[in-house]
């Protein structure tokens, strides 16, 4: 039998009170193992306190380019990554389409991302790894300005997000122009490719993903579909030991409330959902059963 260990990942730590205190209760009552830190959100501060009073959380950035404002001082530095009321692009579709267009510098891009990274440091977050909100990173011009952040950074770990499409796990799909974008994506060949590229540039990642199409709604009973066919897939892999990254976002049950920046996609998020299917006793059984190993992105 295969070993596979999984790390339960939390988004968006630091994004409000209640989101960062359903992180730290997840971790302490139930199976989420690591999280992501917005370093640039008003509770930053106080999930970075939290995170330091649980030091067995693994913590990583959750790099900021859309639906936020940079943490850069000086606004001028990094003008073209936001606009007049100096706010990042809404959403990730409003961010590529500028960076399509050449409107963003990624000189400031850099400047930006390693003052996230200074800005989790400074609060004492010791850095196991990195991930991006709404996974700018996967394009490649984002990837190669945030490798060159993390080498700097002497961060080796980073999510790989391309969850290749399974019909038997991820039906029914709701149709819309994000998830036709993640299918066109979410495929062997792309994944192979965004893998590669992240040995060339000396970064580690988990064997297997799973998140992209249940986003927002990583319920008990999608958490289970995925752990109850985690094995089946782990043969595709010609490796006896697999590191396999579930992405989940805890948090309060009316929670799209408590957000500044709240776009569509943010107010259907099943939150307190996502935060029962991590405490349910439920799962922690199929682990068990499956023998699973939960593990944190200092662990692998």
């Amino acid at each position: 039998m295969k070993k596979i260990s999984i790390i339960f990942n939390a988004d968006d730590f630091g994004l409000t009170k209640s989101v960062s205190d359903a992180v730290i209760g997840a971790y302490r009552d139930g199976v989420l193992t690591s999280a992501t830190l917005l370093s640039g959100e008003e509770y930053a501060p106080y999930a970075a306190g939290l995170a330091a009073a649980n030091p067995g959380l693994s913590v990583g950035i959750h790099f900021q380019l859309v639906a936020g404002k940079p943490v850069t001082p000086d606004i001028s530095r990094v003008r073209t990554l936001v606009d007049e009321n100096g706010m990042f692009p809404a959403n990730f579709m409003d961010f590529f389409k500028r960076l399509h267009a050449g409107s963003i510098d990624k000189n400031q891009m850099k400047i930006e991302l390693m003052n996230q990274v200074k800005k989790a440091m400074a609060l004492g977050v010791k850095l196991t790894h990195a991930d991006s909100h709404q996974h700018v990173h996967m394009h490649p011009g984002v990837m190669a300005v945030v490798a060159r952040v993390m080498r700097e950074a002497g961060i080796r770990r980073i999510r790989n997000p391309v969850e290749v499409y399974d019909y038997r796990l991820h039906r029914p799909i709701k149709f819309s122009a994000g998830n036709i974008i993640k299918i066109a994506y979410m495929n062997p060949l792309y994944k192979k490719w965004f893998g590669r590229k992240l040995s060339a540039y000396g970064l580690a990642c988990p064997d297997m993903f799973f998140g992209q199409f249940f986003s927002g709604a990583m319920t008990a009973g999608n958490m289970m579909k995925f752990l109850g066919r985690a094995r089946v897939m782990a043969d595709r892999f010609d490796k006896g030991e697999l590191v396999c990254e579930i992405m989940t976002h805890p948090g309060a049950a009316d929670e799209y409330k408590n957000i500044g920046i709240c776009d569509g996609a943010f107010e259907k998020y099943l939150w307190r959902e996502e935060f029962l299917a991590l405490t349910s006793p439920e799962i922690k059984k199929k682990i068990n059963e499956q023998k699973f190993i939960l593990c944190g992105y200092d662990s692998f």
